[in-house]
């Protein structure tokens, strides 16, 4: 197997594995790669991604800060700094020097990607091409399912639109344990609050900066 390994130039693993993973504990393989490569490095904590860049000459951070930050359930931990990950920390510091920014993208369609350039990237992102601008989901309504639809209520007809690219629901009194008029008298900010403490009260993990956004 290692004299297998010895032929390759290109090796793929996790940043949880590369902790204890023998490409990266001994030297038996590979004694030092020219190039690490972290995708997702916003969402990893500095140690996961420390273990992945000891044997590298050189490495590339890929993430996006703006998105969700290392998902840290301790909350010592996290006023310790856990949940500031090195891509953020290194980005902020050296982004003259360091950071090129990628703006374009081939995931969203146009009235999706709008969304995402109003509330967090100031309009700097741009659709790879009209195929990615204008593309989505073909869907053909059944007679059972206009049928369906058409006694929903308002709020699921417009969420179960096929021509809508964007829906936003307000979930924030999913959780709430009160009743309705209490809920409705609740400014925004107290309500989101309490649904997210009534979440963790009942055994759930949620992630602050994703709930608050």
């Amino acid at each position: 197997m290692e004299q297998w390994l010895s032929t390759k130039s290109i090796f793929a693993v996790t940043t949880t594995s590369a902790v204890s993973h023998p490409l990266l504990t001994t030297n038996r393989v590979v004694e030092q790669f020219d190039y690490a490569v972290i995708d997702e490095a916003g969402q990893l904590t500095e140690p996961q991604v420390l273990g992945a860049l000891r044997k590298a000459a050189k490495f590339v951070l890929v993430g996006d800060a703006q998105q969700l930050p290392p998902l840290v359930v301790s909350k010592e931990a996290e006023q310790r700094g856990m949940s500031l990950s090195l891509f953020e920390r290194l980005s902020t510091r050296w982004r003259a020097e360091a950071v090129r920014s990628l703006t374009i993208q081939y995931r969203m369609s146009a009235p999706i990607l709008s969304l995402s350039n109003a509330l967090i990237y100031d309009g700097a992102m741009s659709c790879a091409s009209d195929f990615v601008s204008t593309q989505k989901l073909e869907f053909e309504a059944t007679a059972k399912w206009k049928e369906s639809t058409e006694s929903s209520p308002k709020w699921l007809r417009h969420a179960m639109d096929p021509e809508r690219a964007v829906v936003m629901l307000n979930t924030d009194r999913l959780f709430v344990d009160c009743d309705v008029t209490k809920s409705e008298s609740m400014d925004s900010e107290n309500a989101k609050s309490q649904s997210i403490e009534s979440t963790k009260s009942n055994g759930g993990t949620v992630n602050e900066y994703e709930a608050t956004l």
